[in-house]
């Protein structure tokens, strides 16, 4: 397993925007969060920018897909994956004047952050929400890998909840290939189901 190595900025750039702004906007994507409160106040100062952030993804007709604890880390503490309907609808979040005032929050609230865009396969549906009836147990562990899925040596146990291959990274040091989401009912199981080659970063995470 890939050891994390998370950047020390948690804000994209302007260029990288630019970046995301002159691809191709044909399907929805998938804004991976990997987050890393800042020990003190870090989760209540982030919890103030996601009411704000919530809001403005809602009505730009984005969701959340799936977020969840993460446990057994000590580089990240929380996963999110938030839906756009098209990468638009984030462009044009970056303007909103209610999303921007709670950036600096966002800025306080992190030590660090992965944020890396998804998009579907060609040919694959790009409603990416993870399964709402899911038993209360149920752990998810969340993928990034650097080979394909298909040639990756894959978890015996669990069940794919979401596969989607990678677009690009906005707040990231490593290139990834694509984002795996697993679906197991219990710790144990996860546990003994993470991928711990060389090329990817797994991290199990509770609803």
């Amino acid at each position: 397993m890939i050891a994390p190595n998370p950047t020390s900025a948690v804000n994209p750039s302007p260029e990288t925007i630019a970046e995301l702004a002159a691809k191709p906007d044909s399907s929805a994507i998938v804004m991976l969060n990997l987050l890393s409160f800042a020990d003190t106040g870090g989760r209540d100062a982030y919890d103030r920018y996601s009411k704000v952030a919530y809001g403005t993804v809602s009505a730009r007709g984005g969701s959340l897909a799936y977020g969840g604890d993460v446990f057994g880390s000590t580089q990240w503490d929380r996963a999110l994956l938030v839906r756009y309907p098209r990468r638009a609808a984030y462009l044009d979040m970056q303007s909103d004047p209610a999303y921007v005032a709670a950036i600096p929050d966002r800025t306080r609230g992190l030590k660090a952050r992965l944020l890396y865009c998804f998009c579907p396969f060609d040919g694959a549906p790009d409603d990416f929400a993870i399964d709402q009836g899911r038993g209360e147990d149920e752990i998810f562990v969340v993928s990034l890998l650097t080979v394909s899925y298909e040639v990756a040596a894959k978890p015996t146990d669990g069940h794919v909840a979401l596969r989607l291959r990678a677009d690009m990274g906005l707040v990231a040091d490593q290139v990834w290939t694509e984002l795996v989401v697993t679906r197991h009912e219990s710790i144990d199981g996860a546990r003994s189901t993470l991928w711990t080659d060389e090329s990817s970063l797994s991290l199990i995470t509770r609803p």
